[in-house]
C-alpha cells in the first residue's frame, strides 16, 4: 500500500482533487468565464453560506470534471467567500475519498 492506503492495483484509479479544473484547460482565464463569474457575483452579491462580501469566489456545486456544459451552467454556480470555498472543497475531497474507499459487499 502507498502512503494514502491504496494498493498497487488501485492507486492510479484515485480521482485527483481539482482534476476537473486541469481538464478544463485555460477555461478559468477565458473571457467567457470571467464575464460569467462577474455575473454570478453580481447575482448572489455575497457568500451564500456566511453572507461575507470579502474574497468572493464562484463555486461549481456539481464538479464539472472538464465538462464544458457544467462549467458554464449558471444554475451550477454559487458565490462563496474564500474561506467557505476552501471548506467546501475539503468536504468534497473527503466525501470522494470515502466513496472510493468503500468496497462492495458480496453475499
Amino acid at each position: 500500500m502507498d502512503h494514502r492506503g491504496y494498493c498497487a492495483e488501485h492507486k492510479d484509479k484515485e480521482p485527483r482533487p481539482f482534476s476537473g479544473a486541469r481538464r478544463a484547460g485555460n477555461s478559468y482565464s477565458s473571457m467567457r468565464w470571467i464575464r460569467l463569474r462577474d455575473k454570478i457575483i453580481e447575482r448572489d452579491k455575497c457568500c451564500v453560506v456566511c453572507g461575507s462580501t470579502i474574497g468572493l469566489q464562484v463555486h461549481h456545486m456539481v464538479a464539472h470534471r472538464g465538462d464544458e456544459s457544467l462549467f458554464y451552467d449558471e444554475d451550477n454556480l454559487v458565490v462563496l467567500c474564500s474561506q467557505c470555498h476552501r471548506l467546501e472543497t475539503i468536504k468534497e475531497i473527503v466525501y470522494r475519498k470515502r466513496m472510493i474507499s468503500r468496497e462492495p459487499v458480496y453475499e
